[in-house]
């Protein structure tokens, strides 16, 4: 047919497929192009709908509009429960005070002749009448820094050595760069009545490494962060709390995701439910596992559905998740493991509380004091023990090169050796 016809109805019969051709290129390139934008306005519309429920964001961090999940109701009372031990401070009685012993502080500094005042200054002269200066108070950091080296290593073997921890962190800073904070992290290895704290550049798993030691055989609680991921599945514990927040993101981000976040999030709730009876007494042990082993192939089957059915980012997380699969379940296997990393949370938050009112430390000396005393008060925090007599203790035999007194719990405390 297209020999016969002229030449000029073959050049534009060309021209006119040539057009179609750059028209149905065009038109793929713009497909192409609406894809990647529906993709990108579905992420920041995720990013907007993100809060403490469905994310790893703080609490702090949400707006007067979010709702969060009702607990629900135990029927206990607020505070302690009948049988709780009472804990407080008891001033003592007029009686056996001996005397009032008033201290007067110089007003200048005896080097520099400048004024004492100012800053944690203020603090110490208002409530108790003792002025320094702001080097003075330095240097007390520093030495109290040197003091607790030992016991802050001694508290770092003894972690070492337990049969479970809990590793967290967060952001920190440290100094400044270009003018700008820069941009630290704060690592927390706890125990039930020790807790190390260090603060590093690094944010990856040498400092994990290095805080628990090569040879640690312990169970190990964490969050998904992948600086964990170099530890045996087997002997790691998921936290469960930011497992909850992951279902809670399949749910929000819609799509065929969603009713596979509220499957999940049943079976979470099954799981707390018969967790907390274990707890209270209500449901033995071997119920509570039998029970488990229905729960645990739900989950995973729900998982594998969301990794291959889910849009994008459900599928990514799904699949995530069930790289850790096995570290779900610890818990139900290992009597006295809790299910979440809450306790290592806990201990971190008032670091982060400090750390938005301080702007974290200016220099490696003063993070290096600052992961020292942090380890300090909160170690003894955990024991009972009175944070004011211990450091005063400390300081005293620093100063003499006599035995440093221990972190360690007083079953097993030692005396920490002083400095050569």
């Amino acid at each position: 047919m297209l020999e016969v016809m002229p030449r000029n109805a073959r050049l534009r019969i060309a021209e006119l497929e040539a057009q179609v051709a750059e028209r149905d290129a065009r038109i793929a390139e713009l497909e192409a192009q609406v894809k990647v934008l529906t993709r990108r306005v579905a992420e920041l519309e995720a990013q907007l709908r993100k809060n403490s429920t469905n994310s790893s964001k703080p609490p702090s961090s949400d707006s007067p509009g979010v709702r969060r999940t009702p607990r629900v109701p135990t029927g206990r009372r607020p505070g302690g429960q009948p049988g709780h031990e009472l804990h407080k401070r008891e001033l003592l009685p007029p009686e056996q005070v001996d005397r009032f012993i008033d201290v007067p502080a110089p007003e200048r500094c005896t080097s520099c002749d400048g004024k004492l005042e100012g800053g944690l200054r203020d603090a110490l002269s208002e409530l108790l009448g003792v002025r320094l200066s702001l080097g003075a108070i330095g240097n007390r950091e520093q030495e109290m820094s040197e003091a607790l080296s030992a016991p802050v290593a001694q508290a770092e073997q003894y972690v070492r050595d337990q049969e479970a921890a809990n590793l967290d962190e967060t952001g920190w800073y440290e100094g400044k760069e270009n003018e700008r904070h820069r941009r630290v992290w704060l690592w927390l290895a706890a125990t039930a009545l020790v807790a190390v704290f260090r603060i590093s550049s690094s944010h990856g798993s040498d400092v994990a490494k290095a805080l628990l030691g090569e040879d640690f055989a312990g169970f190990l609680t964490t969050d998904r962060w992948s600086a964990y991921n170099w530890y045996d599945t087997g002997l790691r514990q998921l936290c469960w709390s930011h497992l909850t927040r992951d279902f809670q993101g399949f749910i929000e981000k819609g799509g065929e995701g969603a009713p596979i976040g509220r499957a999940l999030m049943a079976e979470r709730n099954r799981m707390f439910k018969w967790w907390h009876r274990v707890r209270d007494g209500t449901l033995s042990r071997e119920d509570f596992e039998r029970r488990m082993r229905k729960v645990a192939r739900k989950v995973g089957l729900l998982l594998r559905q969301a990794a291959v059915c889910a849009e994008e980012k459900t599928a990514g997380t799904a699949a995530k998740i069930l790289q850790l699969e096995e570290a779900m379940w610890t818990f139900v296997q290992v009597e006295g493991l809790e299910p979440t990393n809450n306790f290592a949370e806990r201990l971190i938050r008032p670091c982060v509380m400090y750390r938005k009112t301080s702007f974290g430390t200016q220099s490696p000396e003063g993070s290096r004091f600052m992961e020292r005393i942090l380890t300090a008060v909160t170690t003894l925090g955990l024991q009972q023990r009175n944070v004011l007599e211990y450091l005063t203790d400390l300081l005293y035999t620093h100063r003499r090169a006599l035995p440093l007194p221990s972190l360690l719990p007083f079953t097993t405390n030692a005396q920490a050796a002083p400095p050569a």
